[in-house]
């Protein structure tokens, strides 16, 4: 991730852009399953959308601009797997509320 130039700036926004690659791989990951789960892409800012964990390491979405508008009304579950050479991240779209 960090090999390839400009990525990091094209795809991360700036409390992102400190972690490390595992990290990164990781979120990287959740930004992609997010932007195939949606039915309409247009809009979608990789930057706008930063993956966030909570105290006990579950992740999480945090959208601003034009990402909170295109994500408004829905809920989302996200699930990220770190394995020595492999990162997969499993999100959930939905129109109402998850109870998750």
């Amino acid at each position: 991730i960090q090999e390839i130039p400009g990525f990091k700036d094209r795809f991360f926004g700036a409390s992102e852009k400190k972690l490390n690659k595992r990290r990164l791989a990781g979120n990287f990951a959740a930004k992609e399953s997010l932007f195939k789960s949606l039915d309409n892409q247009r809009g979608f800012n990789f930057k706008e959308c930063n993956v966030l964990r909570t105290r006990e390491g579950k992740p999480f979405f945090e959208f601003y601009g034009s990402m909170s508008e295109l994500m408004s009304g829905k809920s989302t579950f996200l699930s990220i797997s770190n394995l020595d050479t492999l990162v997969i991240a499993i999100v959930i779209v939905s129109e109402e509320e998850m109870l998750i």
